[in-house]
């Protein structure tokens, strides 16, 4: 539970504080957190590929999957 904690918690907080004030650190955050959100999109949907579980679970993980990259994309320096 810290490890998400720190990556999606204080991770979002730090990227809203540092990406309206043109922090140099703060894409690099932004990074973090989607490729942190991404991941466990991922292991979501595949969980439900392969194993026909939880449904709701991996439409639930499917905006993590989108949302995130193109938000990467769309703020980039």
């Amino acid at each position: 539970m810290l490890p998400d904690l720190l990556i999606f918690v204080v991770g979002s907080v730090s990227v809203a504080y540092g990406l309206p004030r043109n922090k140099a650190w703060a894409f690099p955050a932004l990074c973090v957190v989607a490729g942190g959100a991404i991941y466990a999109g991922l292991y979501m949907v595949t969980f439900f590929v392969l194993t026909g579980g939880p449904w709701l679970g991996a439409a639930l993980m499917l905006p993590p999957l989108v949302v995130p990259a193109w938000l990467a994309w769309r703020l980039r320096p």
